[in-house]
Parts: C-alpha cells; structure tokens; sequence
C-alpha cells in the first residue's frame, strides 16, 4: 500500500532557497536528514516535488530504485511524452542510472541508501531537446555553469525511512536559470510542459512502489 502527493512550484523572477534539513513526521517524531540535493543547488527558480509512502523498508526501496528500468515500467502515455521531446526510448535493458545518463545526465551527489542527485544544463524549451542539453560531468562543472540564455536542473531521489516497515521515497527537480532571459523563457516553458512533467515523476514513484512490494 502506498500513498503519494506531489506539488508543482514555480517562482519565476525571484531566486528561492531552501533550509539544510528537510523535516518529515514519522511514528510520532519529527526526523530531520540533511539532503544531497540542498548541497548541490540551494538557490533555485522553479522546483517540482513528489513523494509516496511505501509499505517496504528503506533498503528495499533502494533496492527497487536500482531494478527499476523506465522503459519497461512505464506506461505508453510517459513513452510518448519523452517522444515528443525528442528522447528515443531505450530497448528495456538500461536502469534508471544508465537512462538517465543516455540523456545526458550525470551523478552530482549521492549518499548510498539513501539519495542520490543526477545534473543536466542545456536549453531545455528547445524543439529538439537532446540537441540543445550541455553535458555537466560532475558537481564543480554545474556550479561554473553560466552559458547565457540557458538553465542548469538537477533532479534527485531520496528515501526516508518511517519506521522499520515503511519509508518515504520523494523526487525533487530544481532549476536554476543563467540570466533573465533563460528565466522567461524557462517559465513560459515551464507552464506548458508542468503537468506532463508531473506525470512522469508520479508513474515513476508508483512503479518503484510496486517493485519494492514484490521484493
């Protein structure tokens, strides 16, 4: 049994920040663990977050994460959306890191069993998505990004363990635009592509919730 919310923010024009510790209740205690991704972006311009409780330990989940293969798992509608960004669906084998890094992402941060940060930059309202991102290899190349009119995103997964048979696993995205420009563009995009955007992350998290109730 899992449950899930998410929330889509935006906060054009205005540069956000976030505290070191993200607070969640659990058995009748307030927990605070320190996140990966505040070290990696603290500042931002627009944020989505989702999460769902699972009724599996932390490390199963974690386990479910590493199996979890986005071509395999998810729905025909969340194929067709990364089609029409101009992604090509990958022949089912890849996990999620290796999907990931496909499209050009890389790992930024990770804190085995628990959370991991994955960076990308680019133009990302582009017709043809994957021609306009800029690889960021590693954490010190994202901080030096500053191409002008482009973003830099990050997009993390964490689990929370809530007791000894349940857990939270939350998806974070965060963007941060270069200049002005990149910002109006970003949010004109952003409006348009937010409840698609919000679809994948939620089927994602449901599917990871199922492979983690059958391990």
């Amino acid at each position: 049994m899992s449950t899930s919310t998410g929330s889509d923010l935006t906060s054009a024009g205005t540069r956000a920040s976030v505290d070191s510790a993200t607070r969640v209740s659990a058995d009748s205690a307030d927990i605070e663990l320190p996140s990966a991704l505040d070290d990696v972006m603290p500042v931002y311009d627009f944020q989505s977050r989702h999460e769902v409780a699972i009724g599996a330990p932390a490390a199963r989940v974690v386990q479910a994460i590493e199996q979890y293969k986005p071509t395999v798992d998810s729905s025909w509608v969340t194929r067709l959306l990364f089609r029409l960004r101009g992604f090509t669906p990958g022949d089912g084998t890849k996990s999620f890191r290796e999907a990931l890094e496909s499209d050009g992402f890389r790992r930024m941060a990770e804190r085995p069993g628990s959370e991991i940060v994955f960076g990308v930059a680019g133009r990302f309202w582009s017709v043809y998505e994957p021609s306009a991102l800029d690889v960021v290899p590693d954490l010190a190349a994202l901080r030096a990004y500053a191409v002008p009119g482009a973003c830099k995103a990050v997009m993390g997964l964490r689990v929370q363990p809530l007791g000894p048979r349940r857990s939270l696993l939350v998806t974070e995205t965060r963007v941060a635009c270069v200049d002005d420009a990149a910002r109006r563009r970003f949010t004109l995009y952003w409006g348009l592509i937010k409840p698609a955007s919000g679809w994948i992350r939620r089927e994602m998290l449901r599917a990871i919730a199922h492979r983690a109730a059958r391990l």
